[in-house]
């Protein structure tokens, strides 16, 4: 399936992957983005020193800056979130997650434009599960990486990690997604889910 701004997908080779992994569903794209948009986006993010950050968390589970508020993204950013809010898109990922009754988070809570710079961290953690504006419950984030040149030594990559049920805690590191740029990450925030960039 094709939507403007986002390159053409295999949904039905995707559905596969995503439902046959560990240690919940989840899935990468890479080249997510068109090559055109994807490099508007990197040129206009913002820095990290920008005064477009509306919130910024310094304390000993995460330290990072973001933004969810439409009016402050540049031109591209704002884009891409409508974009991904949009019926095709939503369509797609539909078929992905097996979901009929999948819709977007317009409000954007908990989402939009993140930043970590050197040091910066999100402990391993679950998300929440009901939303907290809305009646819905919170099954699905999509991480998208905008960061041309990284470097894999400098960290950053999106770790995922398994359930102790008796604990309630995480357990094992299963595997770290690469930070890579236009790469996008789908997963199922609803299996026990640990998650987090724990250093960078």
């Amino acid at each position: 399936m094709k939507t403007y701004g986002i390159n053409p997908v295999n949904t039905a080779q995707l559905a596969e992957g995503f439902k046959n992994t560990q240690p919940f569903e989840y899935v990468v794209i890479d080249n997510f983005f068109t090559k055109d948009l994807a490099e508007e986006i990197a040129l206009e993010f913002p820095s990290h020193e920008d005064s477009v950050w509306t919130v910024s968390y310094d304390n000993p589970v995460e330290k990072k800056k973001a933004c969810s508020h439409w009016d402050k993204f540049p031109q591209s950013i704002y884009k891409a979130m409508f974009l991904l809010c949009s019926n095709d898109f939503v369509s797609i990922l539909k078929e992905i997650t097996k979901n009929p009754k999948l819709i977007p988070d317009v409000g954007l809570h908990g989402g939009g434009m993140h930043s970590h710079n050197t040091g910066g961290k999100l402990n391993i953690h679950k998300d929440y599960s009901l939303h907290p504006k809305v009646p819905y419950m919170r099954n699905y984030n999509l991480i998208v990486y905008m960061t041309p040149g990284w470097n894999p030594a400098w960290g950053g990559g999106l770790e995922f990690w398994s359930h102790d049920s008796e604990s309630e805690l995480p357990k094992d590191h299963v595997i770290t997604i690469e930070n890579k740029f236009n790469r996008a990450v789908l997963f199922n925030t609803t299996q026990n889910s640990w998650h987090g960039l724990p250093e960078l």
